[in-house]
């Protein structure tokens, strides 16, 4: 995944989270378990959020290392 999918697949994921809490606010369930539940799940979404965009992140780098070192190797072979 590239980092705006990332961004995207985080925003599709925290609707879902307030639609569920909201959709049990209107049931008439719990107010403090559903809160509760919402921020558990909300920090846990924000974790994974936080280890794909830092994994991505590490991915473009290390793609863009590796073309420069192959520039770099290009010209090296190129002169000898």
């Amino acid at each position: 995944m590239d980092y705006e999918e990332i961004d995207a697949w985080y925003e599709e994921q925290k609707q879902r989270l307030l639609n569920e809490y909201i959709e049990g606010l209107e049931q008439g369930k719990d107010r403090k378990q559903l809160q509760a539940d919402f921020e558990k799940r909300m920090k846990q979404l924000h974790q994974q959020y936080e280890k794909l965009s830092i994994k991505s992140l590490k991915q473009k780098k290390l793609k863009k290392g590796i073309s420069k070192l192959t520039k770099f190797m290009d010209k090296i072979i190129f002169k000898y």
